[in-house]
C-alpha cells in the first residue's frame, strides 16, 4: 500500500512541475489592409452582377463586409451600365451579389469590357478589363458502363487555338446547374490529338441520370485565380498547410472579373450507353 502511495505522490510532484514549463506569448500581429475584393463573371445576354466587399483580417469579425457605398460602372462598346447596389439572391445559380446592372449585356467574340469601381467614403478605387474569347465547342460525349453498372463520360472537343496557350475549366453537375457537381477542374489545353482535347472522368455516372456538361474557355487570369482560390481553401485553418497567394485581376484591389464563354449540353444516360440529349425547359 505505500509502495502505490508513493508513486501516487511522485505522480502529483511531476504534473505540479509541468506547469513551470508554461509560458504565455504575445504575438503583434500588423494591421491588415482593408482592400476591396470583387467577383464578376458576365455572360452575354445576361444582366451583369457583381459581388462587392472588403477584405478582413483572420481573426476579424466573420461577418460579410459589404461596401454599399461604391460607385460601379462597367464599359464596352454600346456604352456605360451603372451597376445599382441590389444585394439579392439569384435562385438559378443559388448565389448572392450585391449590384446589379439595369440592361443585358450583348456581347460579341473579341470584345473588351472594363470594370471601375470608386468607393468615395475611403477614396479606394480598383479596375479590370476582360475580352470576350471563343466558346469551345463540344464535339462528342460518350458513355461506358463497367461491371458495377457505373459509367464514365469522354468528352472530346477541337482546341481553340494550336498556336496559342488554351486553358479551360469543365463542370459536370447532375439533376440542374445547381445539382450535385460530380466533377470541378481547370487545365490547360496542351495535350491533344489531332487538335482535339479528350477528357475522360472517373466511373460515377448511373443509367438514366440527368447531366449537365459545361466546358468554359478560360483565360490566363482566370485559370490562375480558380488555382489559387483552391489552394487557399485547403490551406485555410490547416496549421501545417502553406500559405497561399490568390492571384487576382483587379488591380488595387482582389478577385476576379471574367467573362464566361462555354459550350454546355444536356443529357441523360440509357442503360445501353447511349447519349440522348434534349433542351432544359
Amino acid at each position: 500500500m505505500k509502495k502505490y502511495l508513493l508513486y501516487f505522490l511522485l505522480g502529483v510532484l511531476g504534473l505540479s512541475s509541468c506547469n513551470n514549463l508554461e509560458q504565455d506569448i504575445t504575438i503583434n500581429l500588423p494591421n491588415v489592409e482593408k482592400r476591396l475584393a470583387v467577383e464578376c463573371y458576365i455572360e452575354n445576354g445576361k444582366l451583369p452582377r457583381l459581388t462587392l466587399t472588403e477584405t478582413s483580417g483572420y481573426f476579424d469579425s466573420p461577418a460579410l463586409p459589404i461596401v454599399a457605398t461604391a460607385e460601379v460602372k462597367i464599359t464596352s462598346k454600346k456604352g456605360t451600365d451603372l451597376l445599382r447596389f441590389a444585394p439579392a439572391f439569384n435562385p438559378f445559380t443559388f448565389k448572392g451579389f450585391t449590384h446589379e446592372g439595369s440592361l443585358p449585356l450583348n456581347i460579341n467574340v473579341g470584345d473588351e469590357l472594363s470594370l471601375e469601381i470608386n468607393d468615395p467614403t475611403t477614396g479606394r478605387k480598383v479596375s479590370a478589363k476582360n475580352k470576350v474569347l471563343p466558346p469551345p465547342a463540344i464535339s462528342e460525349i460518350r458513355a461506358t458502363f463497367n461491371k458495377d453498372s457505373l459509367a464514365f463520360l469522354f468528352l472530346r472537343f477541337p482546341d481553340n487555338d494550336p498556336n496559342a496557350s488554351n486553358y479551360y475549366h469543365l463542370v459536370i453537375n447532375n439533376d440542374s446547374l445547381t445539382g450535385k457537381v460530380q466533377t470541378d477542374f481547370s487545365f490547360e489545353g496542351r495535350f491533344t490529338t489531332n487538335n482535339d482535347v479528350t477528357i475522360g472522368t472517373p466511373f460515377r455516372f448511373k443509367a438514366n441520370d440527368t447531366i449537365i456538361v459545361t466546358v468554359f474557355h478560360i483565360d490566363k487570369a482566370y485559370y490562375d485565380f480558380l488555382e489559387t482560390a483552391e489552394d487557399a481553401v485547403s490551406a485555410n485553418g490547416n496549421p501545417f498547410g502553406q500559405p497561399a497567394v490568390l492571384v487576382s485581376n483587379i488591380d488595387n484591389g482582389v478577385g476576379i472579373f471574367t467573362i464566361l464563354s462555354y459550350d454546355r449540353r444536356y443529357f441523360y444516360i440509357k442503360p445501353s450507353g447511349e447519349i440522348v440529349y434534349f433542351t432544359p425547359k
